[in-house]
């Protein structure tokens, strides 16, 4: 079995860049399994010493591929996928994400457990903490996943896909992504299409990543505005099966009709709730304290 971590970088956080790459070589290795990690650095100067200090250990690759220009997100992920040789699977790293020693001695425990499948969601963790990531709700055991939910809890950074999976439906969207003109949601439509092209899916209890606590109250107003446009537009936009369409429009509004109520009940958050419920609805982004 081959896995294949998949990382962009911009330079921005190069002390926890370097925390993936060691996090990487500390995995325990799992019985006939291959490891590798694929790394697009669009700071290379800023980079050398960290790679220097961090040579893949014990039988692991690390492939570094340098670009003096700044990608767009699902561009660059698009590029590593082409230097992946061979079948696998795939997981997708922010440049500030971890892993615990046994991620990958645990997610083979789970292969034992269920099979192979296509598409896999494990739990994404505050750095640090046993709390889920964006406060997402993981169901308590092992089990297969429906459209519905793995809308609601995959995002890039606790996904595993078979690359077959991945390649079948034509890889990301080039259009949707930090970086695009679309801005974000590009994860839920690769999972989307993959879903409506037959993947199944399941949960594993078991895995966990690590990824830094991101505050609402604390992020910037305009990239939440963009997330949250984004989001809604690639929604709209999609395209599939009736069904899954039909899944995808009450995701919508359930995401709606959910930020309102949070808007009203968080009120710490209230500012940056409106803003997320603006994006949502489709309104106009304003930077006034007074809405």
């Amino acid at each position: 079995m081959k896995i294949s971590f998949l990382a962009t970088t911009t330079g921005s956080r190069p002390d926890l860049f370097e925390t993936l790459l060691a996090s990487f070589n500390n995995l325990d290795v799992s019985s006939g399994w291959t490891m590798e990690l694929l790394a697009l650095d669009q700071a290379p100067q800023l980079h050398d010493k960290i790679f220097e200090r961090n040579p893949a250990v014990d039988e692991r690759r690390i492939t570094r591929i340098q670009s003096n220009t700044r990608i767009p997100l699902s561009l660059a992920r698009n590029r590593l996928l082409a230097n992946i040789s061979g079948e696998g699977y795939v997981v997708f790293c922010d440049d500030d994400a971890s892993y615990p020693n046994d991620f990958l001695t645990s997610m083979r425990d789970e292969f034992a457990c269920c099979g192979e499948w296509d598409i896999a969601v494990f739990r994404l963790l505050n750095t640090g903490e046993t709390t889920p990531y964006g406060n997402r709700k993981y169901p308590s055991h092992s089990r297969p996943m429906r459209g519905h939910e793995l809308i609601n809890l995959a995002i890039s950074l606790n996904l595993v896909m078979k690359l077959s999976c991945i390649s079948n439906v034509g890889g990301f969207n080039e259009a949707l992504g930090v970086g695009s003109s679309g801005l974000c949601g590009e994860e839920t439509e690769l999972v989307l299409k993959a879903l409506d092209n037959g993947a199944k899916a399941v949960y594993v209890h078991a895995p966990y990543a690590y990824h830094p606590r991101q505050e609402l109250v604390e992020m910037n107003e305009l990239k939440l505005f963009n997330y949250s446009r984004g989001y809604r537009d690639m929604l709209l936009g999609f395209k599939g099966s009736l069904q899954l369409c039909l899944t995808v429009r009450l995701h919508l509004y359930m995401a709606v009709a959910k930020s309102a109520v949070a808007y009203v009940i968080r009120k710490n958050e209230r500012r940056g709730r409106l803003i997320k419920l603006k994006g949502l609805l489709g309104l106009r982004f304003t930077r006034s304290r007074d809405d």
